[in-house]
């Protein structure tokens, strides 16, 4: 028994043997989950390529050349790219595996406070709301990614009803009133943003979860998105539109876990167009809610 198994290994290996030598190159292709993986052995070296399935097509991510002196590994950065929108993906994903998902599109609330400023208003009932619809990313090695879409951004800043204001020259002051001339009394900004953030998600048990970003909004206003809207005793509503700037740029940062996040903006300029009404910064501090489902 033992020689006719022997004999039948000897004679496997002379068959292998000689068809590696018949032939210099042998070529194999085969599947592993979402991975393509190509083999080629020749006399000479072993060439192995790894390609993973991404949104379009594969995208090499590894490739290894062995022979019996040395061997030369190397790495790719394997990328995604997709686009949501308030209807969904418009780049579907048919897996389950877990991986990234970045973080812009969706909405949120805080407070937004002047900074080296002396005008009088109430920090904490100056709020802004976000509305961002439109997300754009690339991401990388499911670590990392640049986002960019579209976004809106309302302010308001609630000055206190003392407080009046006056053109003079073109340019816009506040004056203080001996007493209350308002029931209500705010500056209104609004503005279209669009971002360029990066995004880092560590690789861990949590699944993706937990992330941070920062970055830069590019800001774009217009004469008539910026008012003081004030109300009188037993009168309606009324606006005055201000020379609020037409672009800026905004600093923002992230921290966050899953569909939530705690962000801080900084906006080095106010409100207003140079020259044109009080010098001052601003600062947001709030909570945004994102479109994802985990």
């Amino acid at each position: 028994m033992k020689t006719r198994k022997l004999t039948f290994i000897t004679l496997a290996f002379v068959l292998i043997s000689t068809n590696l030598f018949a032939q210099d190159v042998s070529d194999t292709t085969f599947q592993f989950r979402n991975k393509s993986i190509f083999v080629k052995d020749s006399l000479d070296e072993v060439r192995v390529k790894v390609s993973k399935s991404g949104s379009i097509s594969y995208v090499p991510v590894y490739e290894g050349i062995f022979t019996n002196e040395q061997q030369r590994e190397t790495y790719t950065v394997g990328t995604e790219f997709n686009i949501n929108t308030p209807f969904g993906s418009l780049l579907h994903r048919d897996d389950d595996k877990p991986r990234m998902k970045t973080h812009w599109q969706g909405m949120g609330a805080g407070f937004s406070f002047m900074i080296n400023s002396d005008l009088a208003y109430k920090p904490f009932s100056s709020v802004e709301i976000t509305i961002n619809p439109l997300e754009i990313s690339s991401t990388f090695v499911d670590q990392f990614a640049l986002i960019t879409g579209i976004g809106i951004v309302y302010r308001d800043y609630a000055l206190k009803e003392n407080l009046k204001m006056e053109k003079v020259d073109g340019v816009t002051t506040f004056q203080k009133m001996p007493t209350d001339i308002y029931l209500r009394n705010s500056l209104t900004q609004l503005e279209f943003v669009s971002p360029l953030l990066f995004e880092w998600q560590p690789k861990s048990n949590l699944k993706y979860k937990f992330f941070l970003s920062a970055g830069v909004l590019f800001s774009y206003g217009s004469d008539r998105m910026g008012m003081l809207v004030t109300r009188e005793k037993d009168e309606d509503l009324m606006g005055r539109g201000l020379d609020v700037r037409l672009h800026g740029l905004d600093i923002l940062g992230q921290v966050g876990f899953g569909n939530f996040s705690l962000y801080a903006k900084y906006t080095p300029h106010g409100i207003f167009q140079p020259k044109k009404g009080p010098k001052f910064t601003q600062l947001s501090v709030g909570l945004m809610v994102y479109f994802h489902n985990y």
